[in-house]
């Protein structure tokens, strides 16, 4: 136990020069101290808590920086990258409009000391110009540039001339120019067969090759008569085979396109010459043409085999045919398709006339006159009778009806002219002379003796 003296405390000035207790002083003086200082001070701190609390939310939150930065804005003069100012969306192409550009630092301020230029790119490779002009104080302010390219979600890359500091705009649309250059059909060349479909698409293109669909708006045709097809919309059907032409036509400009339309598959099958009458030994030659649904006919003799009734004999050289007996029999042609195609014509085989001297000379007379008449109405052909396959089918004979057919180009009644022909020029040789003799015997003075009158007799004058 402590005692000290307090000349202030209350006892002790009852008590002066007195001990008094430690502990009961200790008691009563952090007693006082509480009651008069401490109480103050903590409502004090507590609202200094509440304040600092209240400005910490109002207050803005700090940019975070890289380890070790250190902000000091007066000390940023190194070029870090460039900002592009927001580019509006959609630019037209080949329509000039401005971008801003600003030169910046690590921590995206101003670098005011750059003035130095830039070179520009863009996704389509059409941007102009390629280098922009002077920064001043670390911008670029409105500087006009085209783009020519239409495209979607482009954008614009600035580097720096000569060094690898760089920054890239926001996405933006390019829109083609409203100038119409021209339109385009397309396919521009197609094939098809006879019934199929085919689909045309029109595109219109500006100054500049940009591009984009006009078909709804387009007008499709086929310029030729005859194609026999039918459009719905862009879409065609084709019928007749041939090469026809496709046009277009968009806010009157047109474009051309080329459709080749072939044959569908065979429904039938002609043979020619039907039907034919030829001497035993002749060689007859056969073609073939094929016709499918939409009444397109093509030769089709080279894939067509030719048969004769097993009695007629003779034979078969690819389609040429070498008679041997007389008689009427039917010749079959058989178009190789699955199923077979199959068309028949009848073929009149004659005897083969005895020849004599005495027929030899008439024979050559009228052959003689054959050939002639043969060459006025058609080419000269001699036996087998073998020409190139024409486009009707027909073959080189004159045709005459068919009970009168012969195997030479001039029949029966052709011959029957000719022999009344050559009696008539006799009758007439025969009439020359006789006018000839009767001058002859005029001028000597016989034929007056002759039709001098008779006298009379005495006799008959009694």
């Amino acid at each position: 136990m402590f005692f000290v003296f307090d000349p202030y405390n209350e006892k002790a000035k009852k008590r002066q020069g007195k001990f008094i207790n430690l502990d009961d002083h200790i008691k009563e003086w952090l007693s006082y101290f509480v009651k008069k200082y401490l109480n103050l001070t903590i409502l004090r701190s507590a609202v200094a808590v509440l304040v600092l609390i209240l400005l910490m939310q109002l207050a803005p939150a700090a940019k975070s920086l890289p380890a070790g930065a250190q902000i000091n804005p007066a000390n940023s003069v190194t070029l870090d990258h460039f900002a592009f100012n927001t580019i509006s969306s959609p630019q037209t192409a080949g329509t000039p409009f401005p971008i801003t550009i600003t030169a910046q630092d690590q921590y995206n301020n101003t670098v005011a000391s750059f003035n130095g230029t830039c070179d520009l790119t863009d996704l389509t490779g059409t941007i102009s110009p390629t280098t922009t002009g002077n920064f001043v104080h670390g911008v670029l302010h409105d500087f006009n540039l085209t783009i020519t390219g239409a495209r979607l979600d482009d954008n614009i890359t600035a580097t720096k001339t000569g060094s690898i500091e760089t920054g890239t705009s926001n996405n933006f649309d390019v829109i083609h120019n409203p100038t119409i250059a021209s339109i385009t059909v397309s396919p521009d060349s197609y094939t098809a067969t006879a019934g199929d479909g085919v689909t045309y698409i029109a595109q219109a293109n500006d100054v500049y090759g940009n591009f984009w669909d006009v078909t709804p708006a387009t007008a499709f045709s086929i310029i030729e008569p005859g194609h026999g097809g039918s459009w719905l919309n862009n879409a065609y059907t084709t019928h007749t085979s041939g090469t026809w032409t496709v046009q277009g036509t968009y806010l009157g400009m047109i474009s051309k396109a080329t459709l080749n339309v072939i044959h569908a598959v065979a429904k039938s099958i002609k043979i020619t010459p039907d039907p034919y009458t030829a001497t035993a030994g002749d060689s007859v030659v056969y073609y073939s043409k094929a016709k499918d649904a939409y009444a397109n006919t093509w030769g089709a003799t080279a894939e067509t085999s030719f048969t004769i009734n097993k009695e007629a004999s003779g034979n078969w050289t690819a389609n040429i045919y070498k008679s041997a007996k007389e008689g009427l029999w039917t010749v079959t042609g058989t178009y190789i398709t699955n199923p077979a195609i199959t068309d028949t014509a009848f073929l009149r085989i004659n005897p083969k006339l005895p020849i004599t001297p005495k027929s030899q000379s008439i024979q050559g007379e009228v052959a003689g006159a054959e050939i002639g008449i043969a060459s006025s109405i058609g080419p000269k052909a001699t036996k087998p009778e073998v020409l190139a396959e024409s486009t009707t089918g027909t073959s080189w004979f004159t045709e005459v009806p068919f009970p009168f057919k012969s195997s030479s180009a001039v029949g029966f009644p052709s011959r029957l002219i000719i022999s009344w022909s050559r009696n008539i020029g006799i009758l007439l040789v025969i009439l020359g002379i006789l006018i000839i003799l009767t001058s002859f015997l005029g001028w000597f003075g016989f034929l007056p003796a002759l039709t001098k009158p008779v006298q009379k007799t005495l006799w008959d004058r009694k």
